[in-house]
């Protein structure tokens, strides 16, 4: 900057030491007009002043002496410069000499090129040259975030036409020196047209610098959203893993097979929002029964526990599909996960799915359960008697082959008779904890009770008993093996393949067959009801095609209308005074009901809740439909009044179709 300085106070001397003409009357109105310009001139951010008055000087040059238009503009744009100037002291002089240098240059020039026109000319291009040379060497060296150097380049012809506008003001002083002044206020003009130029620009900087910080805002609160979602995820991960680390620990202080599922039902409330958890725990006949819960169908699943109700819609979900069984008719997401071969996690929601890391941590949750109930498990006292492996002869006769079911109580397997040739045999296991009592003398009692009512049962329907022993606290019954597939899979298979469920006339035959069975049973003396009648125990053989009904583990004779007896079945399928502990006839005709509207319609029941079959499937034969409504009638008054009575009208609606 002390070049440019220098240069400055050069050309001022030598300005100042030319001759001057005498004073005119028109060099004090110009005067007056570069005073008028100086005080409104336009100060641009970043690039210091914008004014006119150049012009001013070099009309005043060309009209008087250079000398004199010199010492003008000195005093001019020095005081205009300390009055209005940057309050920095460097940056007030650095604009100074950008206004001032290209003026004293321009008048330089005049006193040394002969003709006016010359003298126009080359001055002008000498004050451009050195207004933008200067502008960019001394101004801001600073960014230019409002976009003036932009609006700079864009007044650049501007003042381009203002530089020539000396000649202009010569020729009009040819004609006449008074109509010079005229110009004056045409230059004033033209400065605030010039002004409202410099303004829109500046507005449409500050518009598109507004639209910037907006968008930056913007951005900015995403940003915060993004980094405090992710705080609260970390935070989360936090939580989840010392809960897990928790669920660990608690799980390895357990000193019983309650405090684990104390536990576990805990802990999935901490980590999982869920309405309904429930913890099913596998009984002695490998079905599966609620022993912990949190749900509000708390009376339910209560009633369930209470009288060891099991529903198979939570073991038939495990490990099939992400989605698992639909035990309450508001939950549409739920989940079902194995707790090891001891027991189900079941958990549902009614609205939103369960997302990958749910899944995640309740798998954690279930596989830790898993081995924290086995390691219970085998801390337990176990029952006199081994239990049977493939290969064991029991009672020198019967050669175990596979174990059909397997539950933690007790078991179900194929056997192979020597006495009849290798014949295949089912043999039912039972523990003595299973039978309900340690008392030796009661243990006896209840199984020869159970031996005597199923030697009654005679029946092509119903597999044969061949015979009953006892292995230490191992309990055997020997009965007929079914080869063939219960009529659960079959709806699966049909459904698989056709997308429909049974076909109404093949399903008609069918449980026209199965009443048949429950007219034996319920006209014995005293009646027999099975209690647990659903499509698993529904089986087609194979080799006859007949419909066999199985598991007559919970068949118990009506002695006497009104007595109490212990409520068992399976939830879904069992009748409102079954549950109660007042199993009739009756009830197996609820059971039945339900379950041909399974079959018929795919869907399956839902607790103690009446729906009408077309209401599942409209297909259904309207006939037909209204002999599976009587007999799922929730009130027991309402229904068949016998399986004889309900045979003969189902009779009567196939003989109708097979017209």
């Amino acid at each position: 900057m002390g070049a440019q300085l220098a240069v400055a106070l050069a050309l001022s001397a030598y300005l100042l030491s030319r001759p001057r003409a005498p004073l005119t009357a028109l060099e004090p109105a110009l005067l007056v007009a570069a005073l008028i310009l100086e005080a409104t001139a336009l100060r641009l951010p970043g690039i210091g002043f914008f004014t006119l008055s150049s012009a001013v000087y070099l009309g005043a040059g060309l009209v008087g002496s250079p000398a004199w238009a010199a010492l003008m503009a000195l005093a001019c744009l020095t005081v205009r410069t300390l009055l209005r100037g940057d309050p920095r002291p460097g940056w007030r002089l650095r604009e100074g000499l950008v206004e001032l240098i290209p003026v004293l240059a321009a008048l330089a020039v005049m006193t040394l090129i002969p003709g006016l026109v010359w003298q126009v000319v080359v001055s002008s291009q000498v004050y451009m040259v050195f207004a933008v040379l200067l502008r960019r060497t001394l101004g801001p060296a600073l960014p230019d975030p409002t976009g003036w150097e932009r609006a700079a380049a864009r007044l650049t012809p501007v003042l381009l036409v203002v530089a020539f506008s000396g000649g202009l003001l010569w020729q009009l002083l040819q004609v006449s020196p008074w109509a010079a002044l005229w110009l004056v206020p045409v230059l004033v003009g033209l400065r605030f047209l010039v002004g409202e130029a410099g303004f829109g620009a500046q507005l449409s900087d500050y518009n598109e610098l507004s639209r910037r910080l907006v968008t930056s805002r913007v951005s900015q609160d995403r940003l915060s959203e993004e980094l405090a979602e992710t705080r609260q995820g970390l935070q989360r991960k936090v939580d989840e893993y010392l809960t897990l680390e928790e669920l660990s620990s608690s799980l390895h202080r357990a000193t019983s097979v309650q405090d684990c599922l104390d536990v576990l039902l805990a802990m999935v409330d901490r980590l999982v929002s869920a309405q309904s958890v429930a913890l099913f725990v596998r009984e002695s006949d490998g079905f599966l029964c609620p022993r912990n819960f949190r749900s509000p169908y708390r009376d339910t699943l209560s009633i369930a526990s209470t009288n060891r109700l099991r529903d198979p819609r939570v073991e038939e979900a495990v490990g099939r599909s992400p989605q698992g069984p639909r035990l309450f008719s508001d939950e549409e997401q739920t989940v079902a996960l194995p707790l090891g071969e001891q027991g189900v996690l079941y958990v549902g929601r009614p609205r939103e799915p369960f997302s990958d890391m749910d899944r995640q941590l309740l798998s954690i949750v279930s596989a830790q359960g898993a081995a924290a109930l086995t390691r219970l498990e085998q801390k337990l006292p176990q029952p006199s008697g081994a239990r049977p492996e493939p290969g064991t002869v029991l009672q020198e006769r019967y050669r175990i082959v596979r174990a059909l079911t397997k539950g933690g109580m007790g078991a179900v397997y194929l056997a192979e008779d020597a006495h009849l040739d290798g014949a295949s045999c089912a043999i039912k296991e039972m523990l003595e904890q299973h039978l309900g009592t340690g008392d030796e003398a009661l243990i006896q009692r209840k199984f020869q009770e159970e031996k005597a009512l199923l030697a009654r049962l005679n029946h092509p329907g119903i597999p044969r008993v061949r015979d009953f022993f006892r292995i230490g606290g191992l309990c055997y019954i020997v009965m007929d093996y079914i080869h063939g597939a219960n009529m659960d899979e079959e709806l699966r298979d049909c459904i698989a393949l056709t997308g429909h469920p049974f076909v109404s006339e093949v399903l008609a035959k069918d449980m026209v067959q199965v009443l048949d069975i429950l007219v034996h049973l319920h006209e014995l003396e005293p009646p027999v009801v099975h209690r647990d009648i659903k499509p698993a125990n529904l089986i087609r053989e194979f080799k006859s095609g007949r419909v066999m009904l199985v598991d007559f583990g919970l068949a118990r004779p009506v002695e006497q209308t009104g007595v109490t007896q212990t409520a068992v079945g399976t939830l879904g399928y069992s009748s409102l005074e079954q549950i109660q502990g007042r199993a009739e006839v009756r009830s197996d005709l609820y059971s039945l009901g339900v379950t041909m509207a399974q079959l018929l319609s795919g869907h399956g029941p839902i607790p103690l809740q009446f729906r009408p079959v077309r209401q599942l499937e409209p297909s259904v034969d309207e006939d037909l439909a209204a002999i599976v409504d009587r007999a799922s009638a929730l009130d027991p008054s309402a229904r068949y009044p016998s399986a004889r009575a309900m045979r003969e009208d189902l009779r009567a609606w196939v003989r109708l179709k097979g017209r």
